[in-house]
């Protein structure tokens, strides 16, 4: 899938990019994200272009690597943009992820760090099966978006990899976000949670 045609399909959309947003409940978050909604930014606006060019050039690698270390599975593909589960969700229309891979239909979210710091910072909370927070959202939207409550997280450097299968048995808080938002989204009177 191209770049402009992957963006063109996430424009508009609450993606697990924006979860994070939409978690917060801040009024200022909500406003950004319904200003996403009503005009979307170019997909890679606020990405780091050094950072982001590392992590496309590098995930192929990882993938095959990454595979390597987990033989029991038998799948992985790359999905591209992928909407919810449930077609007969409310909002279905503005839902998706696009993870970075898909095996055997779990999402996997793949980071790739430059500097030995970066990549000890990020695996440190995954030794007790967390996920560092500015991840979180994005780990736990894939899973949600997916209908399976799990999520693989991969972190890596060119020659070292820790991986984490995520599970969290009740992901029902964005669907109770979601409605919240929505409604003052309809309305245009956006006050947020907190």
């Amino acid at each position: 899938m191209q770049r402009e045609e992957h963006g063109e399909l996430r424009a508009g959309r609450i993606t697990s990019t924006s979860a994070k947003m939409l978690r917060s409940g801040t009024k200022t978050a909500w406003e950004r994200l319904a200003q996403i909604l009503d005009d979307p930014p170019p997909f890679y606006e606020s990405t780091s272009i050094k950072s982001m060019a590392a992590g496309i050039s590098n995930e192929p690698i990882i993938a095959r690597r990454w595979m390597n270390r987990h033989p029991e599975i038998a799948a992985l593909e790359n999905p591209g943009f992928v909407r919810h589960h449930d077609a007969s969700h409310k909002y279905y229309d503005l839902l998706g992820s696009s993870p970075d891979r898909v095996a055997d239909g779990i999402p996997v979210e793949i980071k790739f760090c430059t500097t030995k710091a970066r990549y000890d910072a990020m695996i440190r909370p995954m030794a007790n099966g967390f996920v560092k927070g500015e991840h979180l959202d994005q780990v736990e939207w894939h899973a949600w978006n997916h209908g399976t409550n799990a999520c693989w997280f991969v972190v890596a450097t060119e020659n070292r990899m820790t991986d984490l299968l995520y599970k969290r048995k009740d992901l029902s808080h964005f669907d109770k976000l979601l409605e919240l938002f929505m409604e003052q989204y309809i309305t245009r009177k956006i006050t947020g949670l907190k």
